[in-house]
């Protein structure tokens, strides 16, 4: 019986007691007899190192998406990535008008009869990373005539001013908020301009004015410059 009752001890302690890997030992027995019962018990290590009553993890996620531009309808040589030749058109303005009627005066014969102007529109554009929009022009006299004639200059001219604009709806450079109206504007004394914005969509206009040419005639020919519009990511 004594026996007995020492062995039923000995499973209670093991059952009450938490032992972090491997332990081993004896029961005694309490009246001093040589016969011993012996133990052996495992359990799992308790991981404490990174435990406590307030516990940080933090996981770092990583990809990465291309910076790129792009203006619908203009292509990109390569992947997109790398700046190509992208589009090269002509818009043809047709005939200029101009007064040649016999009713005319020296003041007004041969001068300009309006104003012309050049719509261009995108559906979408734009870049989805801090960006910068430049519009020049080659030449700051606007549409010149390389005719090779000879004319008067105090009653004539051979080149046609210009201003450009180009609108969107984006956000300023550093700017993270609802898009609002921007816009790059060259006057017709102007070579370029530029503006610097934050990732951006949208649709976008750009729009030639060619005013009218008072007082002078214009000299017969054609009239032409290159309007560059560059979209660049900072």
């Amino acid at each position: 019986m004594k026996n007995i009752l020492m062995v039923g001890a000995a499973a209670m302690l093991l059952s009450t007691t938490a032992y972090a890997g491997t332990t081993s030992g004896s029961l005694p027995d309490h009246d001093g007899s040589v016969n011993a019962v012996t133990y052996t018990a495992n359990t799992s290590d308790n991981q404490f190192e990174d435990a406590g009553q307030r516990v940080v993890a933090k996981f770092t996620l990583r990809g990465s998406v291309s910076k790129v531009c792009a203006i619908q309808g203009v292509d990109v040589a390569g992947d997109g990535v790398e700046s190509g030749p992208g589009l090269d058109a002509t818009i043809n303005l047709g005939t200029i008008g101009i007064s040649a009627g016999d009713d005319q005066a020296v003041n007004t014969l041969f001068t300009m009869t309006g104003p012309a102007n050049v719509d261009i529109q995108s559906a979408a554009a734009g870049c989805n990373y801090e960006n910068t929009l430049t519009l020049s022009k080659n030449h700051v006299a606007g549409l010149v005539n390389n005719s090779g004639s000879g004319y008067d200059s105090n009653r004539f001219q051979a080149n046609l001013p210009y201003a450009v604009t180009a609108r969107f709806h984006g956000v300023p450079s550093g700017v993270v908020g609802p898009g609002t109206p921007q816009s790059v504007q060259v006057s017709t004394t102007q070579a370029s301009n530029s503006g610097n914005f934050g990732a951006w969509r949208s649709p976008l206009d750009v729009r030639v004015r060619i005013p009218q040419v008072h007082g002078k005639g214009l000299v017969g020919g054609t009239y032409q410059d290159t309007l560059t519009l560059t979209l660049a990511i900072s």
